[in-house]
């Protein structure tokens, strides 16, 4: 492997065996050759684990890191922990990348001197192969910049889809995790809204690029299509942390846009308790609690307009009407 290696890839690898090979040969087929490639194996039983070890034998940028299972953002920290980069993008392994990913995010965060490069990403169905998208060189590639502020406010105003509080179609520069001491919480669910922001708050400047470079597989039966269970739970738990986040930094526009998506993430998963069969009455009573307290509390702070405060206060006090209202 190349000791001067600008860009390290990290791969997290669960039991992917049907997507596996697509996803590492997109890598591998970069149109930028210097990066290395860290997969880590995540304890995999159906053969992916033998997969990983096939590759790095006849690639020598690649090195696989077995684990015992504990989950994605152990993985990813595994392989931050490794990584020799001075630029870090991380790859899910039932998705895959345009022949450009690793070229453009690069370019660009190295043109600009940006902290992190972004690209937007496509939506694929669960059986797409890399040879049935088209690449990002059949799409314009604008340019976007913004301080770490604007990008938050960005992606609370869902203004440019692509930017997200998702780990993937990144790329980062490895000291911002480091100087920080930023990681991935460990057995949560939506790990990428417990850290994403805290890594936008922390950049100087992003750079943004509209191409899709990145292929997000849809597939049935995963964390994001699944139906409800108290994991769930860390949806709100991440967006409340990010509220609280932007509260004790005393950023009052930021702090707003959080709450206010903390309320859509509330709104969306006591949607998802209502329509189950469980019995979840005192789960509902402790989001609703909890959520009464923080809008309270975020009335001190900032004031709050009258008709969106009963809005507010009627989601805490009687959830089954308002989040029937749109």
């Amino acid at each position: 492997m190349n000791d001067s290696v600008e860009i390290s890839i990290v791969l997290p690898v669960y039991n992917v065996i049907d997507y596996l090979n697509e996803c590492i040969k997109s890598i591998l087929r970069q149109s930028n050759k210097n990066f290395e490639l860290i997969i880590v194996d995540d304890g995999s039983t159906d053969g992916s684990q033998i997969l990983c070890d096939r590759y790095s034998e006849s690639d020598s940028r690649i090195k696989v890191i077995h684990q015992k299972n504990a989950g994605l953002s152990a993985a990813r920290n595994t392989g931050l922990n490794h990584a020799k980069g001075k630029y870090i993008t991380f790859i899910d392994s039932d998705d895959f990348v345009g022949e450009k990913y690793i070229e453009v995010l690069y370019k660009i965060i190295i043109e600009s001197c940006a902290d992190i490069s972004m690209c937007d990403y496509m939506e694929v169905a669960q059986d797409t192969q890399i040879s049935d998208v088209t690449f990002q060189e059949k799409y314009p590639i604008d340019k976007y910049y913004y301080n770490g502020k604007e990008a938050i406010a960005n992606v609370y105003k869902n203004s440019s889809h692509g930017m997200e509080f998702v780990s993937w179609a990144k790329m980062y520069k490895l000291e911002l995790f480091k100087s920080n001491g930023i990681l991935f919480p460990e057995e949560k669910l939506h790990e990428d809204a417990f850290t994403t922001y805290k890594l936008f708050y922390a950049s100087n400047k992003i750079a943004f690029v509209n191409a899709p470079l990145y292929f997000y597989r849809i597939r049935s039966g995963s964390i994001m299509t699944s139906e409800f269970t108290e994991k769930r739970l860390d949806m709100i738990q991440a967006t409340r942390e990010e509220y609280l986040f932007f509260r004790e930094n005393r950023d009052f526009e930021l702090m707003y846009l959080a709450f206010v998506d903390y309320l859509h993430k509330v709104k969306l998963i006591l949607k998802m308790i209502f329509a189950s069969a469980g019995d979840n009455r005192e789960i509902t009573r402790s989001v609703c609690k909890e959520l009464d307290h923080d809008i309270e509390e975020c009335k001190k702070s900032i004031n709050i307009p009258m008709i969106k405060y009963v809005y507010y206060k009627g989601m805490a006090k009687f959830p089954r009407i308002f989040t029937s209202i749109r």
